[in-house]
């Protein structure tokens, strides 16, 4: 999965607290994914993406629509994270 954001910083994972409205996503991306990492966007505003590649049980996965690669211009990713 990819997922683009505006702020071209690093990605900085973050203690967000009980209340807190923002800071879960990098959490969630390292308790379910098996690598992730972030390169800078192409978009003419900026930004970066984020990407993780995530294993769904074959039980989830055979009740997900297929989905179709695209190419993208982001580096390889690391064996793991």
């Amino acid at each position: 999965m990819e997922v683009w954001d505006a702020d071209p910083h690093p990605p900085v994972l973050v203690d967000a607290g009980d209340l807190g409205e923002n800071g879960r996503g990098l959490l969630l991306v390292t308790a379910l994914a098996k690598a992730w990492d972030y390169y800078p966007s192409d978009s003419p505003i900026g930004g970066k993406v984020v990407w993780a590649e995530i294993d769904l049980p074959v039980e989830l996965a055979r009740h997900m629509p297929a989905i179709t690669s695209r190419p993208t211009t982001r580096p390889q990713p690391p064996a793991h994270r």
